[in-house]
């Protein structure tokens, strides 16, 4: 029986043996056979990887589509110079490989139209325009070719014409902005299969007609298809006709924002099917009719919004409106009713019912919501006494101007009150303070700064000095709350610089005020402290909504144009460029460093070896011509392995011995078992006696015979390494021996 095979991992072929060489001498090589110039060859193969990875090379295509979109910009300092988008860092530009994935250049100062180009983008995730009110024109058709487009940002331009239907090819869109722009036309059926939109938001537009739904085409396409809607933001445009009631059953949908268009008609029953809805503005539009009772089974609501329509009928039964905070009905047509009580609905902050032809007098406890801030019931005609024993602690405003009151218990509170126009005011038997209309005031931040600042300069009111910050107007628009306060500037400002990963000294809050249609603009202030690189991200991650801000609701942004001469605002190499930079110098130090290290390890080794490693010296003796063996299949042990593998030539190893030497068996790293035929020192042959020998040993193959693996001729040893033979001698199975 032979020993076992040699794994056909371990076989090498010529060159992966040691060489002889008259030029180069002796090569160092580790144990899978690899030269010290190797190693080298391949770290810088690895360094050009990594320096290839940070620098990439972008394809044509992209680089050409790139180069065609800046022609059609004016008055934009891109500075798009290079010959490579992605290795060169070019402004606004994001890639992944090769390819250009994000296209993100807010508030930049564009001029001029979107090129058809930009639908040569083929793997663009993002398009991010927004805030550039000089970018004109229509939408190009083409970015209907971007079918890997995730967010398409273009508020806030200059856009005008028609939405292009191509948009509806967008699969993988999810949020889609055009909001703030001059579109006009109607929206196309076609956007009804956005069907991963979750963000729509067309609001602040010129866009008429009626909602599309599916079953007003032929393709049954339309806006009722949009199941993964999370947001419709279709405000100030000109709509018309009625809601479809199709749209009444989309799941996921939390915010209706129709008020401020040209909507007529009832309302569908079907609007009670929402399950998720928070908020519904449908206030300022033609609307008639009575409010459908359904409206009460909206248990998710927060804020319903139905004023200056031209509603009919009374009040339905919202009772089970728990989560309800706000409510506005005012400004209708409503036969007489009275004051309703509200009672069971513990939430609310603000209730305004102005001109809601509201008689008798107000319920029994009405003002003691625990939560209630704010109470409009202005144009009625409520009479009898107003009690506000025990009002909530949280009451801030209280407007009844233009009723019929003619008593009044103040009670304890301290809020606003305001009765211009009530009987109760007459003959001086109250203040003028509280028989003036009033109107409430705006927030302002308190500053206890000192000093003052110049020019375009703002006063950062957490650190008391002077800069020039990036400045945003937040317009939110169905805010639960009629009056601001310093804990909710508070709760704004720590939501920005948590979500923003700034400092807090980094972000204020200046002032805020409400709108006569109920909506809170907010002037914010972010101080950076890099480059105006990074407010690029800034406006992105407000513009498109990837902060919670939930407490205040939906919003639009206004941002204001950068102040003129601002620290850092420079359009060389990015700060991403400069520390890409820095890591590669880094790594590539590191390496060299590695590499020396390693080089001069193995110069250490080959120093040691070259006097008795046999292809140092192979033919320093005898008539040997200094060639190196012409092995097959066999290979160089080091005495280090030998003695490594046979436990130090243990006498327990040994299995053999003649006249030659002894023979020991062994066990190498891989596993192996090998026989070791170790040569005594009066029997140690000359270099090319013993060159030959292996020569031959290793072209002699047969089935009867234990292959030659390899040999050892190293610090005057001469050893050759077999297959081993488990099952001992031929003697020990001859009959009679």
């Amino acid at each position: 029986m032979r020993g076992a095979t040699l794994p056909s991992n371990l076989w090498r072929n010529r060159a992966d043996f040691p060489e002889i060489s008259s030029s180069w001498g002796y090569k160092c090589r580790d144990r899978h056979g690899r030269g010290a110039m190797e190693w080298i060859a391949l770290w810088f193969l690895v360094l050009g990887v990594i320096i290839h990875r940070a620098s990439p090379s972008t394809f044509e295509s992209d680089t050409s589509a790139l180069r065609l979109v800046s022609r059609g910009f004016r008055n934009a300092n891109l500075q798009w110079s290079g010959g490579d988008p992605c290795g060169s860092r070019w402004i606004g530009v994001s890639c992944n490989s090769y390819n250009v994935t994000k296209l993100i250049l807010n508030n930049m100062n564009i001029a001029g139209q979107l090129p058809l180009s930009i639908g040569n983008l083929a793997n663009l995730q993002t398009l991010d325009l927004s805030f550039n009110p000089d970018l004109t024109g229509p939408l190009p058709k083409t970015l209907g070719q971007l079918t890997k487009l995730e967010f398409l940002n273009l508020q806030s331009c200059g856009f005008t014409g028609d939405i292009p239907f191509e948009i509806g090819g967008l699969k993988s869109l999810r949020f889609l902005a055009l909001n703030m722009n001059k579109l006009s036309g109607v929206i196309p059926p076609e956007l009804g299969r956005l069907s991963s939109v979750y963000w729509f938001d067309l609001a602040q537009n010129q866009i008429a007609g009626p909602l599309p739904v599916s079953s007003g085409n032929s393709q049954n396409i339309g806006l009722d298809n949009l199941t993964a809607a999370v947001h419709f933001h279709l405000n100030s445009n000109k709509f018309t006709g009625s809601i479809p009631p199709e749209i009444c059953f989309l799941p996921e949908l939390k915010h209706l924002l129709l008020d401020n268009n040209g909507f007529s008609g009832e309302v569908p029953d079907e609007i009670g099917n929402f399950s998720k809805l928070t908020i519904m503005r449908l206030d300022k539009n033609q609307f008639t009719g009575s409010l459908p009772s359904s409206l009460g089974r909206i248990s998710t609501l927060f804020e319903i919004n139905t004023n200056d329509n031209a509603f009919t009928g009374t009040l339905p039964d919202l009772s089970g409106l728990k989560a309800l905070q706000l409510i506005s009905v005012g400004n209708n047509s409503f036969s007489p009713q009275p004051v309703p009580s509200f009672a069971g609905l513990t939430g609310l902050q603000t209730i305004e019912i102005n001109d809601g032809n509201l008689i008798g007098p107000i319920p029994d406890g009405f003002f003691q919501f625990a939560r209630l801030e704010s109470v409009s019931l202005t144009g009625n005609s409520i009479n009898g006494t107003v009690d506000f024993t025990g009002a909530s602690p949280s009451l801030v405003k209280v407007q009844l101007d233009n009723n019929k009151i003619t008593n009044l218990n103040i009670g304890s509170g301290v809020f606003t009150l305001s009765l211009a126009g009530n009987p109760v005011c007459d003959g001086g038997r109250l203040s003028d303070v509280v028989c003036a209309s009033k109107l409430l005031t705006p927030w302002k931040e308190n500053v206890t700064c000192a000093n003052s600042c110049s020019g375009q300069q703002a006063l950062n009111p957490n650190t008391c000095s002077c800069g020039l910050p990036l400045n945003f107007r937040f317009q939110f628009n169905a805010p639960t709350f009629s009056s601001m306060t310093t804990d909710r500037a508070n709760i704004l400002r720590k939501s920005l610089y948590d979500g923003l990963s700034l400092s807090p000294d980094q972000v204020w809050v200046d002032t805020a005020n409400f709108t006569s249609d109920k909506r809170l603009l907010v002037e914010v202030f972010i101080q950076l402290r890099v480059s105006r690189d990074s407010a690029s991200f800034i406006y992105s991650q407000i513009s498109m909504h990837q902060l919670n801000l939930d407490y205040f609701g939906p919003y639009s942004l206004i941002v204001r144009p950068p102040p003129i001469g601002e620290e850092g605002e420079k359009h060389g190499i990015s700060t991403a460029v400069v520390v890409g930079i820095i890591v590669a110098v880094l790594l590539a130090a590191i390496i060299v460093i590695f590499i020396g290290i390693y080089a001069y390890k193995q110069k250490r080794r080959a120093d040691k070896a070259i006097v008795s490693n046999p292809f140092a010296s192979w033919g320093s003796r005898g008539k040997d011509s200094g060639t190196a063996p012409q092995l097959k299949g066999a290979r160089f042990f080091s005495i280090a392995e030998l003695k490594k593998a046979t436990n130090n030539f243990i006498s327990s190893s040994e299995i053999g011995s003649g006249g030659y030497g002894k023979v020991y068996k062994g066990t190498l790293s891989t596993g192996e078992e090998v026989a070791i035929k170790r040569a005594q020192e009066g029997s140690l042959q000359g270099a090319g006696e013993f060159k030959n020998e292996i020569e031959l040993l290793s072209r002699v193959h047969h089935r009867n015979l234990v292959g030659l693996i390899g040999f050892c001729y190293e610090s005057g040893e001469q050893m050759l390494v077999y297959e081993y033979m488990p099952n001992g001698t031929i003697r020990e199975h001859l009959p009679g021996t």
